[in-house]
């Protein structure tokens, strides 16, 4: 997926504005609106790649939220067996 990563993220918006200019262009070529849908598709992309980075935001934060969580269940256990290791030692 293109906005998975930051170099993705970072075409993105441009990506989308060009698509949505020369749609918008084709579009009111072909219906005589000049300029009324190319200004709408410019002005929706822009929310629409707003979205696109805030969701890519909270699913990174997840993953990184999980990985945290498991290193910490992993340092955990490690921890524990240490512990019940050097209490049969000592016992």
């Amino acid at each position: 997926m293109l906005g998975s990563s930051a170099a993705g993220l970072g075409c993105l918006t441009p990506l989308l504005i060009v698509g949505a200019i020369f749609v918008g262009r084709w579009l009111d070529s072909l219906f005589g609106t000049a300029p009324l849908i190319l200004l709408s598709l410019v002005l929706l992309a822009i929310p629409v790649s707003l979205m696109v980075v805030i969701n890519s935001a909270v699913v990174a934060s997840r993953v990184e939220q999980e990985k945290l969580a498991l290193k910490r269940w992993e340092d955990t256990a490690t921890s524990r067996e240490q512990s019940e290791n050097d209490w049969e030692d000592g016992h």
